[in-house]
């Protein structure tokens, strides 16, 4: 800003007699200035409302408090107009108070009406291009301050930040909703508080490790970290990201290509054994035709039952691979449910477990009606089998049937109150042969076999388990199938 760029000023005092003198001593400037002269707080007020001045003096005496008003005022109209005070003496406590106020200047009657008024001049508009580059300043800053909290609040993953006694310096509010705070009021804190990590009991900023991952409130989340200096003082940026979900399909679709691989090994292990055991069968029911072989038709007998459950487990194994034809049409499912529940009924009462069914409105689908009817029992004994396990006073298997219209899909759900899958075992459910019952007890071909007709049926099994509490089982079917 230059001085040949402001070429209106107001001058205002109740009691102003020497306009003259100050038009001269303006003069002096060598430019063409316009000074409005004023007596009138209220006519001061409305000029400014209306008019363009580039600055402001006011001579009223060392009235403090009336001085005060009269600053707050403008400010009120214009916060950027320079104003300059006049005075008789300068009071440091009245100077102090205005400059404080946000005055550009404050100057003698002296110093205002001598030749020097060039110098005064030039002086209070150096100080007042000082006051508006110390204002845009602290503007930038603090829109930069606002912006980056913004930023900070706005990332996904849950940000804070410790120092090196582990004292939360900021977080971000992802951060704080974890715990239903505002974020200001986990400032302070100790990490190790809110986040019992056992690697957050004791910290080494210098060798904390970049990544790890860890389990909170039933999620899984990776953790990244990096120490950085602020103030001679170091600290740790702390971003955790929640993985559940991705770690949920990274395993399905690990036990996808897993069960893949188990469907066509099991469907080649059944063949190959299809044709040796029909061997075993035929020449076992000719020895038991044949004459003299009467006393020993107990021991046949036994060969050919031992020979039966061979072949049945081998057809459970062609359900799994999807390798025995199935016969499709259109079917109700809720129906099918009921006639399930009819079947398995008298047992599950027997053993003191109450069935609730939640069947909703859902379309008939074109279903292999046999085949998902022994998928759904070999879920249910299932979930009664964990039941008996946990020695309830009493077993509660719901079945719930669900149609998402967007997505076209029938959702069958079996939940239980059982004891419920450890982690080390859940994984390996479906796989055939795996079972968590004691030897001789079962095959481990219940939850297989119904792994294996669903995905016949172009559909999916998920399961959600607590230990204790029980297990959900959910089967998917596509509408179109």
């Amino acid at each position: 800003m230059t001085v040949q760029n402001i070429s209106m000023i107001i001058f205002f005092s109740h009691f102003f007699d020497s306009d003259e003198i100050i038009k001269k001593n303006f003069e002096l400037l060598g430019v063409n200035v316009l000074v409005d002269f004023v007596k009138n707080a209220d006519i001061l007020l409305e000029k400014l409302k209306k008019g363009t001045y580039d600055i402001v003096f006011i001579k009223d005496g060392n009235d403090l408090s009336q001085a005060s008003i009269i600053l707050k005022q403008i400010q009120e109209i214009s916060p950027a107009m320079p104003v300059v005070f006049v005075v008789e003496n300068v009071n440091k406590e009245l100077a102090e108070a205005l400059i404080q106020d946000g005055a550009v200047d404050i100057i003698t009657e002296k110093e205002f009406f001598s030749p020097t008024l060039t110098n005064t001049y030039f002086k209070a508009i150096k100080k007042s291009r000082m006051k508006k580059e110390e204002n845009r300043l602290k503007e930038i800053i603090k829109r930069g301050q606002k912006f980056w909290f913004t930023v900070f609040d706005s990332v996904p993953e849950l940000a804070f930040i410790i120092d090196e006694h582990r004292n939360i310096v900021r977080c971000n509010k992802p951060f704080a909703n974890l715990f239903g705070k505002h974020p200001r009021d986990l400032e302070n804190k100790i990490i190790s508080e809110l986040l019992p990590f056992k690697i957050f009991q004791k910290i080494d900023i210098d060798t904390f490790p970049q990544y790890f991952n860890e389990e909170f409130n039933g999620r899984s989340y990776a953790v990244t970290s990096a120490m950085f200096e602020f103030e001679g003082k170091k600290n740790i940026v702390f971003f955790m990201r929640d993985v559940t979900e991705v770690n949920k399909m990274r395993e399905h679709l690990f036990q996808k290509d897993r069960y893949t691989l188990i469907g066509t090994l099991s469907s080649g292990i059944a063949h190959e054994i299809n044709n040796p055991l029909t061997g075993i069968i035929g020449f076992a029911q000719m020895l038991k035709m044949m004459s003299g072989c009467n006393q020993h038709t107990e021991l046949i007998d036994k060969i050919l039952d031992c020979a039966d459950r061979c072949k049945k487990i081998i057809e459970s194994l062609l359900i799994y691979a999807r390798q025995k034809p199935s016969t499709k049409s259109l079917e109700s499912i809720n129906d099918l449910i009921e006639r399930t529940i009819d079947l398995v009924g008298y047992n599950l009462k027997k053993n003191n477990i109450c069935v609730k069914k939640e069947l909703s409105n859902i379309p008939v689908a074109f279903i292999d009606g046999q085949q998902l009817q022994q998928a759904i029992i070999n879920m249910i004994i299932n979930a009664q089998d964990a039941i008996l396990s946990a020695k309830r006073d009493k077993g509660i298997i719901e079945i719930k049937t669900e149609f998402k219209e967007k997505e076209k899909m029938i959702y069958i759900s079996i939940v239980d109150n059982g004891k419920g899958i450890s982690k080390e075992i859940i994984g390996k459910i479906f796989d055939p042969f795996f079972t968590s019952k004691p030897f001789g007890e079962a095959m481990g071909l219940g939850l297989s076999i119904a792994y294996g007709i669903v995905k016949g049926h172009n559909g999916d099994i998920s399961v959600e388990t607590k230990e204790g509490v029980g297990t959900t089982f959910v089967i998917k079917l596509p509408l179109e199938i």
